[in-house]
């Protein structure tokens, strides 16, 4: 009886490791004109707007500021206390990835160790 027992709990941590990780399916498509307001939004070149809009329409960001007429009609996401980085962040930029050169192997994160 003792062994039945341990194989239903064993069943049971089995199911739900496997339910952990559920089936991720991509956003659903934005299409049309919507806002994020009132967010901190990092430019790229060093400037930070403090709550700022960004427009995106047609899958495009058309405008990013502080002071972007909101649309009645829009769709409208208030993101305050959330940051927004606009754009795109180049992927086959290394930085970051090699901290000191020439210095402690642990250090460079662009080649792993073992």
């Amino acid at each position: 009886m003792r062994k039945y027992i341990q194989l239903l709990i064993s069943f049971v941590l089995l199911v739900q490791i496997i339910k952990a990780q559920e089936t991720i399916y991509p956003a659903k498509e934005n299409i049309g004109k919507f806002y994020l307001a009132h967010a901190t939004i990092h430019v790229g070149n060093g400037q930070i707007i403090n709550d700022g809009t960004v427009r995106v329409s047609s899958k495009k960001i058309e405008s990013v500021g502080a002071n972007i007429p909101i649309e009645t009609d829009a769709k409208v996401y208030d993101l305050k206390g959330k940051h927004i980085y606009p754009g795109l962040i180049s992927p086959i930029s290394n930085l970051g990835l090699k901290e000191v050169a020439n210095g402690v192997r642990g250090t460079n994160d662009y080649n792993e160790l073992g």
